[in-house]
């Protein structure tokens, strides 16, 4: 009794996840459908436009702000380009140092091996 209590626990706890996840996904597509009307009606306003010059100057204005927000973008990937590099050599010089403690620490297993063994060698003299 215990376990179908829980089973249906579980299923109910698993129905409202799925519950809250489609509500997600459909005031994402409400705002979605929210902003292609919005450009519908900027797009037929500007269509609407009796005066061509006007609807020059808009198509001049969008055409600049997409070459700033272009070269925005250009420079944040830059920016990110130059991080890759700067990691990358960190990770270098990480993994340099570790190769360099590696020999160090051989190194000093096959020094404490042979004075161990002329220790013991003196001992038993």
């Amino acid at each position: 009794m215990k376990d179908l209590y829980e089973s249906e626990q579980e299923r109910t706890h698993n129905s409202q996840e799925e519950t809250l996840q489609l509500h997600n996904q459909v005031a994402l597509l409400s705002v979605e459908a929210c902003s292609w009307r919005e450009e519908t009606e900027r797009m037929r306003a500007m269509a609407d436009m009796h005066e061509p010059n006007e609807q020059l100057q808009s198509a001049i204005r969008d055409r600049d702000e997409a070459i700033a927000k272009k070269k925005a973008v250009e420079m944040e990937l830059a920016k990110c380009k130059i991080d890759i590099m700067s990691l990358n050599s960190q990770l270098l010089d990480a993994i340099q140092q570790k190769l360099n403690l590696s020999q160090q620490l051989e190194a000093w297993q096959f020094a404490s091996s042979g004075l161990f063994t002329v220790w013991l060698l003196w001992f038993l003299i």
